[in-house]
């Protein structure tokens, strides 16, 4: 689901089964949202890591062979 459609979905007015609205599913939404947003964050930072030290072990191993 997008985040509009969620959007939509929990900006209800209070029903009989939901008296305070929906608005608590909208929050725990948000937090999905970010744990998700965060786990991406990570894992294109570990990759970026992982790809700084294969280059610079390339760079190593031509300067050995030009030596």
């Amino acid at each position: 689901m997008t985040v509009t459609q969620v959007d939509k979905l929990f900006s209800r007015k209070p029903d009989k089964d939901h008296p305070f609205g929906h608005e608590r599913l909208e929050s725990i939404t948000s937090i999905i949202l970010a744990m998700s947003l965060g786990a991406t964050a990570l894992i294109l930072g570990y990759q970026g890591i992982l790809a700084i030290i294969d280059f610079l072990n390339y760079i190593c191993l031509i300067k050995k062979n030009l030596f």
